[in-house]
This record gives structure tokens, C-alpha cells and sequence, in this order.
């Protein structure tokens, strides 16, 4: 699945999409929204130059619910381990050490899950008239490999580059989630 940045939707929209995707397919999903290493970067950037600390809290994570987590607080605590407590404060000095390498590593992760993967799902590619370069740069890795892209990208969200052109794009949301279960069976 592509595209962080909520731009002109909501996240409830993205999260209904994200669950009906768990709920009704047996889709292994490779979900970006749920890893948060860009806090660090982010917060890094908004730091006070004479900081020694920066402070994760929940509300710098997506909101996702526990029990739609991979591992939720009820399954750590049932293996007699904590889950995490926020607010996370880490010292600023090892931030600032792994905060380039983490960078670095996010893309390199997720061209190796579309590596990985049979075909690549891509929720609203486009918005506005852009494409998300992160998300354009996957479905491409997809397409230059010969894997199947669906994409659902409505009317109001086409891009208009030529080079959108290459990404087939289903506009109406019956259609997609149709051509989903038919991709899936």
C-alpha cells in the first residue's frame, strides 16, 4: 500500500480502506502507516537547537487501534512482556546518530516489500494533481518487475503527468474493491 501523507482525505478513509482490506481479503498487507520511523527525523527537525532530549507521544504515531496492531498490548502482555509506554523520551544525541541511517533505510525497505510481493495495492496514488514520489517510485519498482498494480484513484485525483498515464487506475471504489476479490480468489 502507498501514500502517508493524507493530503486532501481524511484519515478515517484511509483507515476504512486499510480495514477492509484486513477484514475481507488473506492479503499479507505491507502497511507503511504502521511503522513510525520518520518521528525520529521529524522531530529531530523540530527540536530547539539547545535540546538534550526529544519526547515521542501518541498522538506523533498514526492512530491506529490495538487491536488492529500486528502484536497488540492484550498478545505482548499474554507472552509476559510490556508494551510500550509513552511518552518515549530519548536523548537527542543517539537520535541525531540513526536518524540519516533510518532515512536512508526507509526506502530500501519498502522497494524490497514490493520486491517481495505478488502484486502491489495502491490507495489514491494521486491527489490533487501530483503523485506522491514515494508511492509513484513503488508503483513503478512494481510495474518495471511485471507485477500486477491496482490502483484506485478517483476522477477528482488524476495526476496530470504522462507518466500517470502508466499506472492503471480504477476510479469508481465498487470497482477497485471488485477487481480486489477477483485478484485475490
Amino acid at each position: 500500500m502507498g501514500g502517508h501523507n493524507a493530503g486532501r482525505f481524511s484519515a478515517a478513509e484511509i483507515d476504512d480502506f486499510r480495514y477492509r482490506l484486513q477484514d475481507t481479503t488473506s492479503l499479507a498487507l505491507f502497511d507503511p502507516l504502521g511503522i513510525d520511523e520518520e518521528i525520529l527525523r521529524l522531530k529531530l527537525e523540530a527540536a530547539p537547537e539547545e535540546a538534550e532530549t526529544i519526547t515521542i507521544s501518541t498522538d506523533d504515531r498514526w492512530p491506529i487501534p490495538d487491536e488492529r496492531r500486528i502484536v497488540s498490548s492484550t498478545a505482548l502482555r499474554a507472552q509476559h512482556r510490556e508494551p510500550v509506554e509513552y511518552p518515549i523520551v530519548l536523548p537527542i544525541d543517539q537520535v541525531r546518530e540513526v536518524s540519516e541511517f533510518v532515512h536512508r533505510e526507509i526506502p530500501a525497505r519498502d522497494l524490497r516489500w514490493v520486491d517481495d510481493a505478488e502484486y502491489l495495492i495502491a490507495f489514491r496514488p494521486f491527489w490533487g494533481d501530483k503523485a506522491h514520489t514515494g508511492t509513484q517510485t513503488e508503483i513503478n519498482r512494481a510495474l518495471s518487475t511485471g507485477k500486477t498494480v491496482i490502483a484506485y484513484s478517483p476522477r477528482d485525483d488524476q495526476a496530470s503527468s504522462p507518466f500517470a498515464t502508466l499506472v492503471p487506475t480504477i476510479q469508481d471504489e465498487q470497482t477497485f474493491y471488485n477487481e480486489i476479490g477477483l485478484a485475490t480468489a
